[in-house]
């Protein structure tokens, strides 16, 4: 046991020693709930089982929203950085950042940690990490657990202690506010995060059951269903072994076009019913991906649904997405990493950098170096440095320019500045 875990057991011998994370499962818990009028919502607890994440998954506008928040939170380069005399730089030499930026665990690099911590935390509205330390104290890994396995609650001081169990009937493993990494997802209590599957239930359901109806009706031969009439009375036990051997015959999309011999006196009439075009079918479908994407903040045509994007309005969406959508989780993320990694070192914070949005886009970032260059905010050499390019011995590469009649470095700006001001004004010559 280490020092500092001998030490938490002194103080508090009720919070047990912690454990390695194993394989997760579903439970229930104890649940706040509503009634939103299709159904009880359920707000709090680990609620949804297996399959109703699965049944979520499923469908394609659900699985698009998470992969583009999931993806794009775990895209961009996170880093520790330290602020010096007012100038944010790369805290290289602290044990956290390459934990942060490199290898979270000993399987996980930082974008699959990313990745994985967003998508609990978009599908259950809670994401957490056990944090690991070295002898000297240092956070040195962060191992996620299954928030199906987290139980959270807040005790009568008001600390907030989190109840992991590795699986049915094993034996809790309570872990202290500060040993855990806890991100959330929309909250009215404050501690823990409510569940957007459920929250989303009802939508998510009538796509499921858009699919499920589709998916029959290709089956079906894209056919409605028939009846088989004749004028003869007909046993039961023929009838069925009618049925079944029409089904067997001319069911399904492999049976298409095949040719029906009927005894005599049996005829096959179509149920008229409903068509797809008169049900709208597309355009509910289309509606349904459009209230996932609302709930979720993720632009339609991110997820493939175009219908009414032009490319004026699709640019426009996708700044908005970055502006945010995308700026709301990566807050998320940071709030939560400095709250729980960096607690007493005021100068260190934890920076997800939204200029590897551009990494894709080379004439957007060459538009975003030109314009600040010409302010002098970049010098060329650290324009070289960002694009990861190696530097150039030449003088004036590390010089800042700004344009005055052609670009001249701030220190000859200034000492023409300097020279213009003390020229002495002239005399207006009597005529």
């Amino acid at each position: 046991m280490s020092l500092r875990a001998r030490i938490a057991a002194a103080l508090a011998p009720e919070l047990l020693e912690r454990k390695a994370p194993t394989p997760s499962f579903s439970i229930s818990g104890p649940t706040i709930a509503m009634d939103s009028g299709l159904g009880t919502v359920q707000l709090y607890g680990m609620t949804p089982s297996e399959r109703q994440i699965e049944q979520a998954f499923s469908v394609s506008a659900f699985h698009a929203c998470v992969r583009v928040i999931a993806e794009s939170v775990a895209q961009l380069p996170m880093r520790l950085m330290m602020d010096r005399d007012g100038t944010a730089v790369k805290a290289e030499n602290d044990p956290l950042y390459s934990v942060l930026h490199r290898q979270v665990n000993g399987y996980q690099s930082s974008w699959d940690w990313r990745c994985q911590m967003a998508t609990n935390c978009c599908v259950w509205g809670n994401a957490y990490s056990v944090k690991e330390y070295n002898n000297r104290g240092e956070v040195i890994a962060l191992w996620p657990i299954h928030p199906a396995c987290v139980s959270v609650e807040l005790l009568k001081n008001n600390p907030l202690v989190s109840d992991y169990m590795a699986g049915p009937g094993a034996e809790p493993v309570r872990f202290r506010q500060d040993d855990i990494v806890h991100i959330r997802y929309l909250s009215d209590n404050g501690y823990l995060g409510m569940v957007p599957v459920t929250l989303m239930n009802g939508v998510i359901q009538a796509a499921r059951n858009i699919d499920l109806y589709t998916n029959n009706f290709y089956q079906n031969d894209c056919r409605p269903s028939c009846v088989i009439t004749t004028a003869n009375p007909v046993p039961q036990e023929a009838a069925d072994r009618m049925r079944r051997s029409w089904e067997a015959m001319f069911r399904g999309p492999a049976n298409s076009g095949k040719t029906a011999v009927l005894p005599h006196g049996v005829a096959v009439a179509p149920v008229e019913s409903a068509t797809n075009e008169s049900a709208q079918m597309v355009q509910y479908r289309n509606l349904l991906t459009q209230q996932i994407a609302r709930a979720m903040r993720v632009p339609n045509h991110l997820i493939g649904e175009d219908s009414r994007s032009t490319f004026s309005n699709a640019e426009q969406a996708s700044l908005n997405w970055l502006s945010g959508g995308l700026s709301a989780w990566i807050s998320r993320f940071e709030s939560a990493l400095n709250q729980s990694l960096l607690q007493g070192r005021e100068d260190h914070f934890v920076q997800i950098d939204v200029r590897g949005m551009l990494r894709g886009d080379a004439q957007t970032r060459a538009g975003y170096y030109q314009q600040l260059f010409q302010i002098g905010v970049l010098s060329p050499a650290e324009i070289r440095s960002l694009e990861d390019m190696p530097p150039v011995e030449q003088p004036g590469m590390e010089d800042h320019y700004v344009p005055v009649n052609n670009y001249a470095t701030t220190a000859e700006a200034a000492k023409e500045k300097e020279g213009i001001s003390n020229e002495q004004p002239r005399t207006p010559q009597p005529e």
